[in-house]
């Protein structure tokens, strides 16, 4: 399992959103500048920086929908993490779920319409997905090991995430109704942080099969797995370039993969 690296002070996560190819481009993060976690956005020139929450509870991981309307994000201003979405000003916020355990890392589906998150609400961090209202909420995964965040394929036909389920982590892909659940990877070192072609036929992921955290790439399928990078130093979070504008792997991923950043220097 990899952890994040204790930040004190500030903590940023950044998720980029373009309307269209590159015509109009926001940055969303948090900042606990204002002595606790809020979230910001931002020209990315560093321009019209704006602050869309304004509470003491912790708001973060902020996930853009894909026409870039709306910002679904988590929060524990209910006095536990919950997943809230509001209008891309901060304007309309609400509630999406109202659970006694944690939803975090929310994933919009690439048409809108669908948010994929996980949620320890049963005892371990698994999967769930609800319409972007809210509704129809279903559980995907339910096994004993936790599985990290769901990644959309950019085509929307399928999920990809990685799991302890089998013990260790490896790469898993599912359709977005948890059936056609299975394993692409299947290795004792660690298979992480995995991220979508923008054709939705292959995934980069993160291994330490060799020793040593590099990037990987497999087929759909879980064939034709090969080596990219081979340094002595570590290679983490592969993220595809999608010419649509739509984010395959937020950068926000490293940072949730296994519960929350809840505060700096926690």
């Amino acid at each position: 399992m990899v952890k994040p690296k204790t930040v004190c002070h500030f903590i940023m996560l950044i998720t980029f959103f373009s309307f269209g190819k590159i015509s109009q481009t926001q940055i969303t993060f948090i900042s606990d500048r204002d002595w606790n976690n809020e979230i910001y956005v931002m020209d990315p020139n560093g321009d019209n920086l704006r602050r869309l929450t304004n509470h003491p509870a912790y708001d973060g991981q902020p996930s853009w929908s894909p026409d870039g309307r709306r910002i679904a994000f988590v929060s524990d201003r209910d006095l536990n993490y919950e997943i809230y979405v509001m209008d891309s000003n901060g304007n309309n916020l609400r509630g999406l779920t109202n659970h006694l355990g944690e939803d975090e890392s929310p994933r919009w589906s690439p048409d809108g319409q669908r948010i994929a998150f996980v949620s320890n609400r049963n005892g371990r961090f698994n999967i769930y997905i609800m319409a972007s209202n809210g509704n129809n909420l279903r559980n995907l995964t339910s096994h004993p090991g936790d599985d990290g965040p769901p990644i959309w394929s950019p085509d929307g036909q399928r999920i990809t995430f990685q799991s302890l389920m089998d013990g260790n982590s490896n790469i898993y892909v599912m359709d977005p109704n948890g059936d056609d659940l299975r394993r692409l990877t299947d290795h004792l070192a660690f298979d992480g942080l995995p991220s979508w072609s923008s054709d939705s036929k292959q995934i980069a992921f993160v291994s330490e099969r060799d020793l040593n955290y590099e990037i990987y790439v497999t087929d759909v399928n879980g064939i034709n797995i090969h080596n990219l990078t081979n340094h002595p130093v570590y290679d983490f979070q592969p993220n595809w370039f999608n010419s649509d504008g739509y984010l395959v792997s937020p950068d926000s991923n490293l940072m949730t993969m296994w519960g929350r950043i809840k505060r700096a220097c926690d």
